[in-house]
């Protein structure tokens, strides 16, 4: 079932197709957050949080702003360009306290945020030391409904 994060609502999308709230959950939220406002991001998570009485886990991909200069920043800045010429603008980054911040807000009191080193060494093999890239960052963030522990 196809879900505009923009404009529809995503807990009545799933109710509709039989999501049980009293079970525990697992949102898998990859190559989404770039591409929507920053309000449609903070009301998804907001409902993902209050998907289920009992656990989630999220998993979520994001974008930092641009900075600096130089030939990273120029091949970014094209493949953004392109991005947009496609009908695919990108529209929200996040720094890495700001994402942490955002799951806060939403009641998830555990986080892991790897950046392209952290991701790319557990899961590509790349080796200890390989530098980030602001492009890429993964996070598992867990809420709990029984307790709550800081970020």
């Amino acid at each position: 079932m196809p879900v505009d994060f923009e404009t529809d609502d995503l807990t009545a999308a799933l109710e509709a197709a039989g999501f049980d709230r009293t079970r525990p959950v697992v949102v898998v939220w990859l190559g989404v957050t770039l591409y929507l406002t920053a309000d449609a991001v903070e009301q998804t998570v907001a409902r993902v949080a209050g998907l289920t009485t009992g656990r989630t886990d999220l998993v979520l991909d994001y974008s930092e702003p641009r900075r600096g200069g130089g030939e990273a920043a120029r091949r970014r800045a094209a493949r953004a360009d392109r991005a947009a010429a496609i009908g695919e603008p990108w529209l929200t980054h996040f720094t890495p306290p700001d994402l942490a911040a955002l799951l806060e807000r939403n009641g998830f009191e555990e986080a892991e945020d790897l950046g392209s080193s952290g991701w790319g060494g557990r899961y590509l093999g790349l080796p200890p030391g390989t530098p980030d890239r602001p492009s890429g960052h993964l996070v598992h963030a867990t809420r709990h409904r029984t307790g709550a522990s800081a970020l």
